[in-house]
């Protein structure tokens, strides 16, 4: 949850932590850079990041969804600005549900915290229906972000629908259209404003 893909660190897993009283439990521990995915490390500190996660039936989650599971995070670490090279403290805390019934998934997280000077919250919920039969799942999502709790007019919001096809089990291409609502305060009020079509094709290694 707290940790985007293609973040550069180091983690550990710890399984089973809670013993036979909670059968299933894990808790993941990192290290990472703290920039974000897929961004230049900007300061000598190091984001620390925790997830406990607990399964929520008898058997062991599915790797891709984790559904069926109940988990909480804890980030912090500290953040440089590339504009202004200003470095200063981030945390989070946040906890999110994924859960299967048949074809239906629902799953839903919610974050609050620190980052550059400004106290944020966010969350967003998504449905996903796999159509019976096909390599094809149907999902909607909502999300909401307050970038600034203590500042009027800064929240983002947005729903996205859109299509999933399995071409093979490593393999999978997602066409999906998000209608964008951010707020005029919003600091990416120019880069969001407006809906946006996307076509990915996604492959595991």
């Amino acid at each position: 949850m707290l940790a985007g893909p293609r973040t550069s660190g180091l983690w550990l897993q710890l399984k089973n932590v809670l013993g036979d009283s909670v059968p299933g439990t894990t808790l993941d521990v990192g290290v990472q850079n703290g920039q974000g995915p897929n961004a230049a490390e900007l300061n000598d500190n190091k984001d620390i990041v925790a997830r406990l996660r607990f399964v929520l039936v008898d058997s062991p989650p599915d790797k891709d969804t984790e559904a069926n599971t109940l988990y909480l995070g804890y980030l912090n670490g500290k953040l440089t600005d590339p504009k202004t090279t200003v470095t200063t403290d981030k945390a989070a805390i946040g906890g999110g549900i994924s859960y299967l019934l048949g074809p239906v998934w629902l799953r839903g997280e919610y974050l609050i915290g620190d980052q550059s000077g400004r106290d944020f919250a966010g969350w967003y919920g998504q449905l996903a229906y796999e159509l019976p039969g096909t390599p094809g799942t149907l999902f909607a999502r909502y999300e909401r972000l307050d970038e600034d709790r203590n500042t009027s007019n800064t929240d983002f919001k947005s729903v996205t629908v859109g299509y999933q096809h399995q071409l093979h089990a490593k393999t999978r291409v997602i066409l999906a259209h998000e209608f964008r609502d951010p707020d005029a305060g919003y600091s990416k009020f120019s880069k969001t404003d407006g809906g946006l079509t996307t076509l990915r094709v996604q492959v595991k290694y």
